[in-house]
């Protein structure tokens, strides 16, 4: 996913800290001699420093994305109905543990009781992993608006989710090639950014991908999708 930054205060808002494994590819992405000539090439169609930048940041993070990105549905509801259980069962043990059972929340302050009855309105330890477990298994309830029609978070994610397990690679190319292609539309007679993509994603994942590739992958992209 892009950001949207348009300026040094949005910038500093957007700066996370960076997990270590995406601050080696951050790394490695900035002393890449080919992502370095792609770099000279967006500065010259305008890019700023800090567009740069939020460039290769979202490049950086899409090895660590590939999992969820490209989870099937089965197996994300699979993941999501062993993780509730796992939630219930531990909620049951805090709610009778002698020193978390009166653990709770307001908005602002944690609250500690010698019992949860003791709480009040504020949220207990129990409450939020009973809270998150119900949205884990039972997504019907949640509800998203679309443009012509309202639909459950379950049905959102169902056709959203991918029919089958995209690869690292194709995922990673791919990707790469969708943060790209705005930057190369302004031209007088539009060209695919497959080297480009090519060179970002050689210094991603380590390996020499050819442009010619990137083609391949996008033309095989364009048939699963319609043939879906």
């Amino acid at each position: 996913m892009t950001a949207d930054i348009d300026n040094d205060e949005d910038y500093a808002d957007y700066v996370r800290p960076i997990l270590p494994e995406v601050a080696e590819n951050y790394t490695r992405l900035r002393a890449d001699k080919g992502v370095n000539s792609v770099i000279e090439k967006l500065k010259r169609k305008g890019l700023s420093d800090l567009e740069l930048d939020v460039l290769l940041r979202n490049v950086a993070n899409l090895s660590r994305d590939y999992d969820t990105a490209t989870e099937s549905w089965t197996s994300k509801t699979k993941r999501r109905v062993q993780l509730a259980k796992k939630l219930r069962k531990l909620a049951e043990e805090v709610a009778n543990d002698p020193d978390l059972r009166g653990l709770g929340w307001f908005t602002g302050p944690t609250v500690y009781a010698d019992d949860r009855a003791m709480l009040d309105d504020a949220t207990s330890l129990t409450d939020l992993m009973n809270a998150a477990a119900i949205e884990l298994d039972t997504p019907e309830t949640i509800r998203v608006v679309m443009i012509d029609e309202t639909i459950s978070a379950a049905e959102f994610e169902r056709r959203t989710s991918p029919k089958r397990k995209m690869s690292r690679r194709r995922y990673v190319c791919l990707a790469i090639f969708d943060l790209l292609k705005l930057y190369f539309s302004d031209e007088a007679t539009t060209r695919a950014p497959n080297k480009e993509t090519a060179l970002l994603a050689s210094a991603l994942l380590q390996e020499e991908i050819d442009p010619n590739a990137i083609t391949q992958l996008r033309e095989g992209h364009r048939r699963r999708y319609y043939k879906d």
